[in-house]
């Protein structure tokens, strides 16, 4: 039996004309402690395949399956991290991660709870900010922040909805070293959604593209067999690195290509209007319909 499991699942919103199928025979099965990447297109449907992984909403068809029982609603064994900061301004660091223990762990003593928060900002590297608002935060320790408050909760399963696409790139290297750093030491099962090829084929154990919509659904899937810890200087030599990336992002400009080809162009056809002609000698049409026509010439 998968650890996590997706079975034919089909999603769509709307109704009547106006019903839109975002999702459409959906499988995948997930290994217990597996780091899974799904890439593909803005607007493709990968931040529905993460809410109906993380419970916030429901599939029309097919099911969602963790641990053998399929998902009906949210649970803290499945830790999602926004790809905003989502992070209460008038709150501390600390205070923000301390929110969401304190509501899953209302029954622990304060210390236990506080040993939770500051274990959690301790992976992250915030231990030095927790007295600091997220105001006076760099767009990268807010993303800290938010992964800090998911791992306070001890999620079985890691969800990162592209936590890190509004990051710079030597901001972006720092967080996903990071992230493999906390993989390594809980051993949690993680599924990263991305738009980024290189970012899915460095963290993952396999990377799974997704088709473009609408009733978009998984491709073939790549195996990242590549030492860890991964050189991120030295993939960029490797040759298995290389066809890796070449699969998916052959897969993703095909995907464009037939979106491409299936789209209609609407023809409007403009009225059939004669241009004024302003060069034209005095007494014009132009100048008569503004009555500046010259006196006639006695």
């Amino acid at each position: 039996m998968s650890f996590l499991e997706l079975s034919k699942v089909c999603k769509s919103y709307g109704t009547g004309n106006a019903r839109t199928e975002v999702l459409r025979d959906i499988n995948l099965k997930i290994a217990k402690g597996e780091f899974v990447a799904i890439v593909g297109y803005s607007g493709s449907g990968k931040t529905t395949l993460m809410s109906l992984l993380a419970g916030l909403i429901t599939p029309d068809s097919g099911g969602v399956i963790h641990e053998g029982r399929e998902i009906d609603g949210p649970s803290p064994k499945r830790g999602l991290v926004f790809q905003n900061y989502s992070l209460l301004p008038w709150l501390t660091v600390e205070g923000n991660v301390a929110l969401s223990v304190n509501q899953l762990f209302a029954g622990d003593p304060a210390a236990k709870r506080q040993e939770r928060v500051t274990e959690a900002l301790a992976m992250v590297n915030l231990s030095p900010a927790l007295h600091k608002r997220p105001g006076e935060l760099s767009g990268g320790m807010r993303q800290r922040t938010a992964v800090a408050r998911t791992l306070a909760m001890h999620p079985e399963v890691l969800l990162l909805d592209e936590p890190l696409s509004a990051l710079d790139a030597l901001t972006r290297s720092v967080i996903q070293d990071q992230i493999l750093e906390i993989r390594e030491k809980l051993h949690q099962t993680i599924i990263l959604i991305t738009n980024d090829v290189d970012e899915g084929l460095y963290m993952a154990d396999r990377i799974i593209p997704l088709s473009i919509g609408p009733g978009a659904t998984l491709g073939p899937e790549v195996r990242v067999d590549i030492e860890r810890p991964r050189n991120r200087a030295a993939l960029n030599h490797d040759e298995r690195f290389k066809e890796k990336r070449k699969q998916v992002i052959e897969y993703l400009l095909q995907q464009k290509r037939k979106e491409t080809l299936g789209t209609t162009v609407e023809t409007i056809e403009l009225p059939r209007v004669r241009p004024l002609d302003l060069a034209r000698p005095a007494g014009s049409l132009f100048e008569r319909l503004l009555g500046r026509a010259p006196a006639a010439a006695g």
